[in-house]
């Protein structure tokens, strides 16, 4: 015979996936009012095929089973064994959910059809697109924040900071923004993190590599360019007989 114990906590295990339960000894003690375990039974109904309720009740020892009725006197002669098999909590919910339903968008698991969800479900769904709006919410405004900080920190003038309010000081005072939009206290700071970017984006970046091909080509075009003007050949002199002069003297 199944252990009473073990039903009702793979029932604890099964609600756990569907609503908020307390704890194990708490939901115990529910179990055994009539009226909260009635209700539960009636919410995991939805998602799970049950016995009746008597038989719900006495597989998972909330109530005591019936004593076995006294066999007729004229019966003894052929006493017969009866075996209770207590059946076991099935999940369906695979099952159901098995079944072509229209394809659902929503976080949630497909329900079968004609399914309407308890309070407590509805409660949770609720918290649960609270929680999400929260989310986007938070992350629309960082965006946000990011993106004025972006064009805080590449504008020119940008290295002489911004005057802002702060309100944890309550005064007003310069804040410096970095290329990337990052907000740091001094203007060391911003020159450090915005050399520090740009050496790893022509380090790492298609764009960067062709960035600093250019420069490199720009800065070597300079070199040589001031190499002629000071030995312009115009004059008459290269640099041997520059030498040669300079040795004369």
């Amino acid at each position: 015979m199944a252990n009473p114990n073990d039903n009702l906590r793979r029932l604890y295990q099964n609600g756990l996936k569907h609503f908020s339960l307390p704890d194990f000894d708490t939901f115990q003690q529910d179990m055994k009012d009539e009226q909260k375990r009635r209700r539960f039974y009636t919410n995991m109904q939805e998602a799970y095929s049950l016995p009746d309720f008597d038989t719900f009740s006495q597989d998972i020892g909330a109530v005591a089973p019936p004593a076995p009725a006294q066999p007729a006197a004229q019966a003894q002669s052929q006493p017969q064994t009866t075996t209770a098999t207590v059946k076991p909590i099935t999940d369906t919910t695979a099952e159901q959910a098995s079944v072509q339903q229209p394809v659902q968008t929503s976080a949630q698991p497909p329900q079968p059809q004609g399914w309407t969800p308890s309070p407590i479900q509805k409660q949770f769904f609720q918290f649960q697109m609270e929680q999400a709006n929260a989310r986007l919410k938070k992350q629309s405004e960082e965006a946000q924040q990011r993106m004025e900080g972006i064009m805080k920190g590449n504008k020119p003038g940008a290295f002489m900071g911004e005057r802002e309010f702060n309100p944890a000081t309550g005064e007003m005072e310069t804040a410096y923004y970095t290329t990337q939009g990052e907000r740091v206290p001094t203007s060391m700071q911003q020159r450090k993190a915005n050399s520090d970017y740009h050496q790893w984006w022509e380090n790492n970046t298609e764009a960067g590599q062709r960035s600093k091909e250019q420069r490199l080509q720009r800065e070597f075009d300079a070199r040589l360019s001031g190499l002629w003007q000071r030995h312009n050949p115009t004059e008459g002199e290269n640099a041997a007989e520059q030498a040669w002069s300079a040795a004369e003297v």
